[in-house]
């Protein structure tokens, strides 16, 4: 960590480690002793096997923070459909942070195609939608629910929603608890309450 000795701002480093001087004010800074975080505990192995279908979520920013999130919840797959950018895409690095190369994924352009597919395959499919069907995730995951062992979630297009065909096929349309006024999250924050809840 460094301090300023003028203003007091203080701040990690990292790459900022040739700077002259505080960036708030330039005065001279005082360096504090490396320290190294230890390594985080063992995580116990996911519930169930998920994976996810982003559904034409269009904000590479959004994807990003998808792919980092699943990397670290132990989600298995991200099925990108439409207008969804692609885990190679050359500015997907800047929110994944190398995660695109770890969680496996694929690109389809027909979303309702893909849910079918994942039915056969015998994915229990759970939209995240707030539709007048919808139940609370944190009821239906509570200890002694009867959940699928394999759930492929979907979460969809930033304003326009999941595509009406896939909430269709859908064997359950869930919800979170929200209060503001909104009412709404954003689709990365979104999904990672929804994997998390799904993934423990």
């Amino acid at each position: 960590m460094a301090t300023c000795t003028q203003c007091q701002l203080r701040f990690p480093m990292g790459q900022l480690d040739s700077l002259p001087g505080c960036p708030h004010c330039g005065a001279a800074l005082q360096m504090g002793e490396e320290y190294y975080s230890p390594e985080p505990a063992d995580s116990p192995p996911s519930a169930r096997e998920v994976v996810a279908v982003l559904d034409n979520v269009r904000s590479l920013m959004n994807v990003g923070v998808i792919f980092r999130t699943s990397d670290a919840l132990g989600v298995k797959h991200l099925y990108l459909t439409g207008i969804t950018p692609p885990g190679d895409h050359p500015k997907m690095a800047r929110t994944a942070l190398g995660s695109q190369e770890t969680v496996g994924w694929s690109h389809h352009k027909h979303g309702p195609s893909l849910i079918g597919e994942l039915k056969s395959d015998g994915w229990a499919i759970w939209a995240v939608e707030a539709t007048p069907t919808a139940q609370q995730v944190a009821a239906i995951t509570e200890p002694g629910q009867d959940i699928p062992h394999r759930i492929a979630m979907v979460v969809g297009h930033e304003v326009g929603g999941i595509d009406p065909d896939i909430l269709a096929e859908a064997d359950r349309h869930v919800m979170l608890p929200l209060r503001g006024i909104k009412r709404s999250v954003n689709v990365s924050t979104a999904f990672s309450m929804v994997a998390h809840q799904l993934t423990h």
